[in-house]
């Protein structure tokens, strides 16, 4: 008895279109460990010189992928000057970054990862294709609104929760967006991120399954 188990709505979407169709499909989201991710205070604004700024927080990855230059260098252009893109995961690049925009390396474990998150004002994933991506719902059960382009998975980890989704590609709306942030303040529902994404609770509908007669 096969069971075909998305970590997203979209995943799940994906596999009813091909020869799995025929088989019963689920969506279970993958999951967080959520007495990690939470609001963690530190000093890291203070260790990084960010004491004054405005933190855009992003993954490396995909702000550096070369689908993704014009979103980097729009932004690069017109934030303003007390605003800085914060991105981790890489140590160096191969083309020069404007002075606006930084590494920050690689994590060495959750809980600083953790306190990345809390210490950024608002999280930008210009992720155009994801599972899920979790990320998102790290970042915002750290306390930090999340901005994400709304293709494939990554619409479920903000739709409906406080943060917001932007057509896929559209950078200048992602902008806009991250000032609206700025402006106006997101209320994120936490309560409803951990219904969805606590992975205990997401662990134990697995095993539900696999008891299943």
């Amino acid at each position: 008895r096969l069971t075909v188990i998305g970590v997203s709505e979209w995943i799940s979407n994906e596999a009813r279109k091909s020869f799995l169709a025929s088989k019963e499909i689920m969506t279970i989201h993958n999951g967080i460990d959520l007495s990690v991710f939470k609001p963690t205070p530190s000093d890291l604004r203070e260790k990084l010189g960010l004491a004054d700024k405005y933190v855009i927080l992003g993954p490396a990855s995909k702000w550096l992928d070369p689908i993704n230059k014009d979103v980097l260098d729009y932004f690069a252009a017109n934030m303003k000057a007390d605003e800085v893109l914060l991105l981790f995961g890489a140590e160096k690049v191969y083309r020069p970054l404007p002075d606006n925009v930084m590494l920050y390396g690689y994590t060495r474990d959750k809980h600083e990862l953790a306190a990345l998150y809390t210490m950024a004002d608002v999280f930008v994933n210009c992720t155009r294709e994801d599972s899920l991506s979790l990320i998102n719902v790290e970042s915002q059960a750290c306390g930090t609104p999340v901005v994400t382009f709304d293709a494939t998975g990554p619409k479920e980890t903000v739709e409906g929760k406080g943060g917001v989704c932007i057509s896929c590609g559209n950078y200048k709306k992602m902008y806009d967006s991250v000032s609206d942030v700025r402006n106006n303040a997101l209320n994120l529902d936490i309560a409803l991120l951990s219904a969805q994404f606590n992975i205990e609770v997401n662990y134990l509908d697995y095993m539900c399954v696999y008891r299943e007669d």
